[in-house]
């Protein structure tokens, strides 16, 4: 039975529970969604797609969820466990394909994803011509009106490049149509043209729709076929239709103007763009009606004479089992040592303090479970079955611990788990490289001016993980850089920064700069125009307002030089202790799961154990007593627990005995343990449930500010949030 057979009550039955199952192109997803509109959307936009449940293991679990934003209802929508966006509610339909299209092209390891329509002309030589466009430039009704005068479209949005053998995939997706080109396709071919609902964007404020795809355009699904040519239709009224040849260096500047994943592919999607540039002509078409341009098109022998740009096909076929993706570009991921007798390996026939190595997976729980076994022991991955695969990758992908497991895999471990695996996997190691070589080039950058004004730059959190290449750190993403200065020394760093072109965030208000410099632990956040990491320049570590607040010239002082680099990071320490207490007093609980592995990577140290923060143990009598020092002691015990019972294999009697004299069974009856582990946790089919969510708000107002800040007046007209990604 399809989608468009079954009643509406069905699908969105089904959309509430288990979700639906969809194929487009090379991609499996698994959508789930309680919202009415989203039940119609799929209804009228996939009739044709069987009606079936997801598949054992699904590239993107799509979630649509109601959400309500500053007393407005929305739609909230997650890939694989993360929120991608947040919509209004006029836009929910819309979200359904634009979510896919993110999808597609961030899917694609093995494929240059180009902003551009792809089609198959009717009784041509079997080639696909393809239209990149920026929006505007009349792309997508071009791509509706091939496909409607009987052109086979592989899709309207986004072109996939196999990188093996220049090929692209038919999607058989619905195009995407607003405006006054929504209205000319529906007066033009009237009944044949269906379109799905209708939402309302703004700016302009016009109709959006999708139109659903032919039954020539569906039969491409999957299919894949060697390019000809590459056209890019500019679209102006009142001109004469002209076609025009593209020289082959203006090509190639445009296709890395379109191209959408060349800062994943690296070395190989240049390499590849170069190719493409060498071996496929282009031209620029301009024209005033697409009815005309398709008829010009369809009726010019000139793209029957162009020879196919492909390797090893025929021009067509079913999309080919794809092998292990080139790896060029990807740091090979380092074998792992064997484990010290501090982090005890876990027997496949013994049941580890987590529950048993292998089980069937069901709800949040057991997916947590999953992931801390996987953290401690990667050898069990090689027993998981693709339905455990689904799930540990969506609560892994969550917590943002994914990219730790994908590179603790040898490349025989990697490429011996399942093929769909593989990619998913191959993919996070693609953006964990290229995170870490953002973070490299920024502090490469830094280094040439910024010592000149600070002889003691220290690195926090992320950037010191990565420039100290620390072991256990390998997969540690980072969204930002975040530098600790003296507080006498922020004016002339800001100022050197500043001076090499760093720039304020356009959204921050005079007002905004002003709470940040007098009440929190930093300055307003920088990027250069060119990059796009944030950097934080940090004077405490702490914010002003938190009660608990200190100078950190002490940390400053004690902090250790980087192996191979003029900047320093926090001594084995300090490092813990600002671990713990970015995630206590900061109060971001939407990446514990993380903070907490960081945390105990950061304490099991020893020789030999490939976890280690040092070569000597961590010593717990100084922790205490700097933790004594700055008052944090409750707060620090509390998270040190979390870390014993969530990710296991602390020492809690120890820890808490040592800082608080209190037992860990009192201490887990306690509001604040109750609160930061309910924040904390995963929770509900969206892993962000209502308890949840309040819980973090609680924590992210924990401690209470000083007195004094509740009187500024800038504390009310702030727009900036006390959490961000870190």
């Amino acid at each position: 039975m399809s989608i468009g057979e079954a009643t509406l009550r069905e699908v969105r039955r089904r959309l509430r529970g288990n979700g639906i199952g969809l194929t487009l192109g090379l991609y499996e997803f698994r959508l789930q969604s309680p919202i009415a509109e989203i039940a119609v959307g799929v209804h009228r936009l996939y009739p044709h797609h069987p009606l079936r449940d997801p598949a054992d293991f699904s590239t993107f679990q799509v979630r649509h969820d109601p959400t309500i934003v500053r007393g407005k209802r929305g739609v909230i929508s997650t890939v694989n466990g993360k929120v991608w966006h947040q919509w209004p509610a006029r836009l929910t339909v819309g979200a359904i394909e634009w979510i896919f299209s993110h999808c597609i092209f961030r899917g694609a390891d093995d494929a240059l994803a180009v902003h551009a329509a792809a089609a198959v002309r009717p009784g041509g030589n079997g080639g696909a011509i393809v239209f990149p466009g920026q929006s505007g430039a009349g792309k997508s009704t071009l791509a509706s009106t091939l496909m409607m005068s009987g052109w086979g479209l592989l899709s309207d949005e986004i072109s996939l490049f196999d990188l093996a053998d220049f090929r692209i995939t038919g999607l058989g997706r619905p195009t995407i149509l607003k405006g006054h080109s929504l209205e000319m396709m529906s007066q033009r071919y009237g009944e044949r043209a269906v379109f799905g609902p209708s939402g309302r964007i703004l700016d302009p404020p016009v109709r959006v729709a999708h139109l659903l795809p032919t039954e020539e355009t569906r039969k491409l699904s999957g299919q894949r076929f060697a390019p000809v040519a590459i056209v890019f239709p500019h679209r102006s009224p009142n001109v004469e239709l002209q076609l025009s040849r593209v020289e082959r260096g203006t090509l190639f500047s445009r296709l890395l103007q379109h191209g959408l994943n060349f800062r994943l592919l690296g070395k190989r999607g240049f390499e590849f763009a170069v190719e493409l540039a060498k071996h496929l002509p282009a031209y620029d078409l301009v024209y005033d009606d697409a009815a005309d341009a398709e008829k010009f098109l369809r009726d010019n022998s000139l793209f029957d004479d162009i020879p196919s740009l492909g390797l090893t096909e025929s021009s067509t076929g079913r999309a080919a089992p794809r092998k292990g993706p080139a790896s060029s570009n990807i740091r090979k991921p380092q074998t792992r040592e064997t484990p010290s007798q501090s982090v005890p390996k876990l027997h496949r026939s013994a049941s580890p303090p987590h529950g048993p190595a292998i089980r069937d997976v069901g709800g949040v729980a057991d997916g947590l479970q999953l992931l801390v076994e996987a953290l401690h022991t990667p050898d069990l991955l090689a027993e998981l079955t693709l339905k455990q695969w689904n799930h540990l990758i969506l609560i892994a992908n969550h917590t943002e611990l994914l990219p730790r497991i994908a590179r603790r895999l040898s490349d025989p471990e990697l490429f011996s788990l399942p093929e769909v695996v593989q990619h998913v996997l191959l993919r996070v190691n693609q953006r964990e490289e290229l995170i870490r070589k953002t973070v490299e080039f920024e502090l490469l950058h830094l280094r040439q001016f910024l010592l000149a004004v600070c002889d003691r730059v220290v690195l926090l959190k992320g950037a010191a993980y990565i420039a100290a290449d620390l072991p256990w750190a390998r997969g540690r993403n980072t969204n930002d850089l975040d530098l600790l200065v003296p507080e006498e020394s922020v004016a002339c760093v800001e100022r050197a920064l500043v001076d090499a072109g760093y720039q304020s965030d356009e959204k921050i208000s005079d007002a905004d700069a002003r709470y940040y410099r007098r009440w929190l632990h930093e300055t307003p956040p920088l990027h250069h125009p060119y990059r796009r990491l944030e950097l934080d320049v940090h004077f405490r570590l702490l914010p002003r307002a938190d009660p608990n607040s200190f100078c950190a010239d002490e940390f400053i002082e004690r902090s250790v030089p980087i192996a191979g680099s003029p900047f320093r990071m926090l001594d084995p320490i300090d490092r813990t202790l600002h671990a713990i207490i970015n995630i206590a007093h900061i109060g971001d609980y939407r990446r514990a799961y993380r903070d907490l592995w960081d945390i105990y990577c950061l304490i099991e140290g020893g020789p030999g154990n490939p976890h280690g923060n040092s070569a000597t143990p961590f010593d717990w009598d100084i922790f205490a007593k700097r933790t004594t020092q700055l008052g944090i002691g409750r707060a620090v015990a509390t998270i040190l627990l979390l870390v014993a019972d969530l990710v296991g294999r602390g020492r809690p009697q120890h820890v808490c005995q040592l800082l608080l004299q209190e037992r860990p069974e009192r201490m887990r009856r306690r509001r604040l343990y109750k609160d930061m582990r309910r924040a904390a946790v995963p929770d509900g089919p969206t892993l962000r449930s209502r308890g949840r969510r309040f819980a973090m708000w609680k924590m992210e107002h924990y401690p209470l500010p000083r007195f004094q800040t509740w009187l500024d007046p800038l504390t009310w007209t702030k727009r900036i949030q006390f959490t961000k990604d870190v």
